[in-house]
């Protein structure tokens, strides 16, 4: 059976207006940060549970869950 991921349909006023005062540039910087923070954690994480991978295996693993949306 297929397990999709939880979505999040509610978006607090606060976070609103915060996304709304950053603009299109400053969203998807902030974005981008995420991105990244996400890459380098999962990163780290993967390194950790897998001592034994090459960096080529941990990068092709890191880039298989992001590109997927895995949760």
């Amino acid at each position: 059976m297929l397990q999709l991921c939880p979505a999040i349909d509610i978006v607090d006023d606060r976070t609103v207006e915060v996304l709304r005062r950053r603009g299109p540039v400053g969203r998807l910087e902030m974005a981008f940060d995420m991105w990244r923070s996400a890459r380098e954690i999962l990163t780290a994480i993967l390194v950790s549970q897998h001592p034994n991978w090459s960096e080529d295996d941990v990068s092709a693993e890191v880039a298989r869950r992001l590109s997927h949306g895995a949760c």
